[in-house]
């Protein structure tokens, strides 16, 4: 039995016995109203945990996205059509909004061109079944894999990357649906803070009046592109009542983004991503598994893991007291703004310096600089600095090993109450907005360029899968071409992998992990005319080059892998 079955099992029982305790306990007829308040709760629980779209009982599902960037997500459901997706195509170029498609596995393989041609205008593609069936919610639990996992790969056949963010047909979420995707833990459930129940015959304000209430930061709004089970064929309203939400979205000046970009979760798997649970990556990560005795291996990893979790507490530790006592003394001090934040700074990187050494001590991980920084252009300013994220401690190592750097960081780094002093004081960007709702990341970074600091960037956004690289933004490279500094290119390397997307602290390798910084490329924004789209192409080509991944081919604003 799975997990959600037993908690759907555990539900049943618990009303078995209230119902029972009330014959006992109660006189008649209190005990059989009781009885039957009971048994309506049951049913009201268990059709809350299967339908509503917020519920994370039987699985979790993520329903709304950050609320503090300035956008939503607009999601499309039950396509690709001939007919209707097209149009929305160019209804969304036409307002400069990205979108999530949801498609069925049955229609992206009579429509691979159709599904090629969403993720060239710079959208992204999720999964809705493959044939999205009635029998998907009351089938054996093999069928309802089945349907999932065809889908998966039907899509990523098509587009040359597994797609990760799947929506179950009319969001419903039974034991066994919960289960079937358990089975598959990349997967992430998207549900949605508000629909127009559009693929129902009904009219473009009526739409409007189901999506109009919930349009607001953060919320991820369904309309469909194709006809679903049940659903009517016309999507005339869905156009009209998209233009008119459109048009909603820029009086609100609201951002259309895509589902991966507000919640942060990764829509794609590359070929490197899947090798993490490959057997050649755990035979180099865990070389000793098969040599040495089942009792020592097992106290091996056992001190391994403690060691781990001893640095990250060593790290956090030193980011109180550095917040609460170092560097506030240290800002201080007489001073202009540089010289503070210079000082800010030189506390910081001795601080990650010592949470480096300690994890060399503890033979984890052993960061080897390849180089010293190229010498600036203009030494009175700084540069941009991007790096490909293969680990968790990327940004520590690099503020480590050269002087002078402040990085960009998640504004849930930036303003959380443990280490969002340490990285204010020390002159750090928030990526998104501030502790005070205010979103001036490029004057910010600016700023720091102008006092002189190089600032660290990297444009995957999350961390890499192992040995592999997620889709650059372009945000490093607008930074750059605004302020008409330089960019220089820092090649990390794990070996073996540690601390990326998939390796979890309790798998750290066996051997020390030994993180390589080389610095490479000098880019200047003049050879590019200024076009910071093209430089994001170029430099996420020439890291796949360094980094001997598959090649790609650009095509609008997406990556796609060969």
């Amino acid at each position: 039995m799975g997990v959600a079955l037993a908690k759907a099992a555990a539900v049943k029982l618990a009303a078995l016995g209230w119902v029972v305790a009330c014959v006992y306990l109660l006189a008649a007829p209190y005990a059989w109203l009781a009885a039957g308040v009971g048994l309506a709760a049951m049913v009201w629980w268990l059709v809350r945990a299967v339908a509503h779209p917020r519920s994370q009982f039987f699985l979790p599902v993520a329903w709304r996205g950050k609320g503090n960037t300035g956008a939503i997500a607009l999601t499309f459901d039950d396509g690709p059509d001939p007919e209707v997706t097209p149009k929305i195509l160019a209804l969304l170029k036409a307002y400069d909004a990205k979108a999530t498609f949801f498609v069925l596995g049955s229609r992206a393989a009579e429509h691979p061109a159709l599904v090629q041609h969403i993720i060239a205008e710079g959208h992204e593609i999720g999964t809705h079944t493959m044939s999205h069936r009635v029998r998907f919610h009351v089938g054996r639990a093999a069928y309802i894999h089945r349907e999932i996992v065809e889908a998966v790969r039907v899509v990523g056949e098509i587009i040359g990357k597994t797609p990760l963010l799947f929506r179950p047909p009319q969001g419903l979420r039974s034991p066994l649906v919960a289960d079937g995707l358990r089975a598959l833990p990349q997967l992430q459930c998207i549900s949605w803070t508000a629909r127009g129940r559009d693929s129902l015959r009904t009219t473009s304000e009526a739409i409007m009046r189901r999506l109009r209430g919930s349009l607001a930061p953060g919320a991820i709004l369904v309309l469909h592109d194709g006809c679903g089970l049940g659903g009517g064929a016309d999507r005339a309203p869905t156009l009209e009542a998209l233009r008119e939400l459109l048009e909603a979205c820029r009086a609100k000046a609201l951002r259309c983004e895509t589902v991966g970009s507000l919640t942060g979760l990764a829509p794609y798997a590359s070929d490197a991503l899947r090798a993490a649970r490959d057997p050649a990556l755990d035979r180099l990560c865990f070389p000793w598994r098969d040599t040495l005795p089942w009792p020592v291996y097992a106290l091996y990893r056992t001190l391994r893991a403690l060691l781990v979790l001893s640095s990250f507490a060593f790290f956090w530790l030193g980011a109180v007291l550095c917040a609460w006592l170092a560097l506030p003394m240290v800002w201080l001090w007489p001073g202009t703004r540089a010289q503070k934040l210079g000082r800010c700074q030189r506390v910081i990187r001795r601080c990650f310096s010592l949470f480096h050494g300690y994890m060399r001590v503890c033979r984890l991980v052993d960061v080897v600089p390849l180089g010293p920084l190229p010498p600036p252009a203009e030494p009175t300013r700084g540069r941009i600095l991007v790096a490909n994220h293969t680990t968790l401690i990327d940004m520590t190592a690099i503020i480590a090993t050269y002087p002078n750097v402040i990085c960009v960081a998640k504004s849930s780094y930036a303003n959380s109450a443990l280490v969002g002093r340490v990285l204010r004081l020390a002159g750090f960007v928030a990526a998104g907005t501030d502790l005070h709702g205010h979103h001036d990341m490029l004057a910010q970074c600016a700023e720091r360029l102008r006092l002189g600091f190089d600032v660290l960037i990297f444009p995957e956004g999350t961390r890499s899968p192992p040995g592999g690289l997620q889709p650059f933004h372009r945000g490093a490279f607008e930074i750059a071409c605004k302020n008409a500094v330089e960019v220089v290119h820092l090649h990390m390397t794990a070996s073996p992998p540690a601390l990326s997307k998939g390796l979890p602290f309790w798998r750290h390798p066996d051997r020390v992990c030994r993180l390589a910084i080389r610095p490479a490329t000098v880019v200047e924004p003049e050879q590019f005319q200024g076009n910071s789209r093209a430089m994001a192409r170029a430099a996420e080509a020439q890291f796949r080059e360094y980094l001997a991944l598959p090649s790609v081919s650009i095509v609008g604003s997406r990556s796609e892998l060969r």
